[in-house]
């Protein structure tokens, strides 16, 4: 079984929170350009270690960045937890219990932006060294994510496209 999703640029992530207070993050679509891939992992809620992984060596996972954000697809290993894993997850996503993506990066802190707004304190990640994990997630960090089940194909990079198209209103 091949499970996809996408995680957004430009979009706020929920609030985080740290000595300084809160703030969110947003990924710029440069962050991605320098990005080390070499171990990257897809595990089911990546912040649970006691989650499973769904691909774990070079190549299992695969990575589309585009405009509007990054696309990840996976195959479910069958040798390890095999139909039961496949159906449990097919279901988590149907029911949206799995409700998005979420990823896990190292970056250099002075590299990026920091800035506030009105909602508060902004993190603008501007360069990824390194992407650890990538995955579905039940609380995912950026609420405009997506996880289903199936391929990366071009209508569905189209389907995202239009989601995230915002009209200039001309009046």
């Amino acid at each position: 079984m091949i499970v996809s999703g996408f995680i957004p640029f430009n979009r706020k992530s929920h609030f985080y929170y740290d000595n300084e207070g809160p703030y969110r993050e947003i990924l710029d679509p440069s962050c991605m350009d320098h990005a080390d891939l070499d171990n990257l992992k897809c595990i089911i809620n990546h912040c649970d270690k006691s989650q499973s992984y769904l691909g774990s060596y070079p190549g299992d996972v695969q990575i589309q960045v585009k405009d509007i954000g990054i696309f990840y697809q996976v195959e479910t290993k069958g040798y390890l937890w095999g139909k039961y894993l496949d159906e449990s997850l097919k279901a988590d996503i149907q029911y949206a219990r799995l409700k998005g993506s979420s990823i896990r990066y190292y970056y250099i802190p002075e590299l990026q932006v920091l800035g506030k707004n009105k909602q508060g304190t902004i993190l603008t990640v501007k360069q990824i060294l390194s992407l650890i994990d990538i995955g579905p997630c039940t609380d995912p960090a950026y609420p405009d994510s997506q996880t289903w089940i199936g391929t990366i194909t071009d209508s569905k990079i189209h389907e995202v496209e239009l989601k995230y198209y915002e009209p200039v209103n001309e009046y």
